[in-house]
């Protein structure tokens, strides 16, 4: 290896430790959460919680109307369904390797 090579990877290396460095000792100064931060993220689930129990509520009092099934209408539809053949659609296995 060449000194000009050399000298780019000692400083590359000591770039490397100082940027983990400066991440760790940063990460650690964010991770402090205030009570007030608390505060606010409780009130925030508190209110989700209460939005997703609503709808909920709104859901389980839902009723339909089947009197539909049971207008003539509807029992003279016809069924105009086509059966699709059952064809292989490829290997079952695709990063088997092809043998002839």
């Amino acid at each position: 290896m060449t000194k000009t090579a050399r000298k780019l990877l000692i400083i590359f290396g000591i770039v490397l430790v100082f940027g983990a460095l400066w991440l760790l000792i940063s990460s650690d100064s964010n991770s402090t959460v205030s009570e007030d931060d608390e505060y606010v993220a409780g009130a925030e689930t508190a209110q989700e919680t209460e939005r997703v129990l609503s709808n909920i509520q709104r859901i389980r009092e839902l009723r339909l109307d089947t009197t539909l099934f049971s207008d003539n209408g509807f029992k003279s539809l016809k069924d105009f369904t086509v059966n699709i053949a059952d064809v292989r659609t490829g290997r079952t296995n695709p990063f088997e390797p092809v043998v002839d």
